[in-house]
């Protein structure tokens, strides 16, 4: 059985990195089944390790997917955000940020996981990510003056 922390953060993931609603939840369902298979499989494996590699598999999958689908949810699926909430800032630095940059912040910045993690799921270096966040940052730090 996945915890609370690891559903949460994968919802996160998806919502922040896909703009549509629909395809996010979609994505959020899949990579949740493909890491409660994961653990199942390695007891030995992180599960934050997990949730990145399985989110990144997936995030790639579900680009793709995006076009076309309903852009909205309705009711009790839709994701709920406070009021006077914008997100404006962060829609234009998901289209202008390279996969990367976008992927990395997400992961550091939102979902609370170490450089060390991040670099374990998608297997690069420490330093590698760190570089990525701080161009992502940057890049979001520029729009938000704007």
């Amino acid at each position: 059985m996945l915890d609370d922390d690891t559903i949460r953060r994968t919802a996160l993931f998806f919502f922040f990195s896909i703009e549509n609603e629909l395809v996010a939840w979609e994505a959020a369902k899949s990579t949740l089944g493909h890491i409660q298979s994961l653990l199942k499989k390695s007891k030995e494996i992180s599960p934050e390790i997990v949730l990145v590699r399985m989110s990144f598999k997936n995030w790639e999958k579900y680009q793709k997917a995006k076009a076309g689908k309903n852009q909205n949810l309705e009711g009790d699926l839709a994701f709920q955000l406070p009021d006077g909430v914008d997100l404006g800032a962060w829609r234009q630095f998901a289209k202008d940020a390279d996969r990367e940059e976008l992927l990395a912040v997400i992961w550091s910045k939102i979902l609370k996981l170490s450089d060390e993690v991040i670099a374990a799921g998608i297997h690069v270096t420490p330093g590698t990510v760190r570089h990525r966040v701080g161009r992502g940052l940057r890049l979001l730090g520029e729009l938000k003056m704007y």
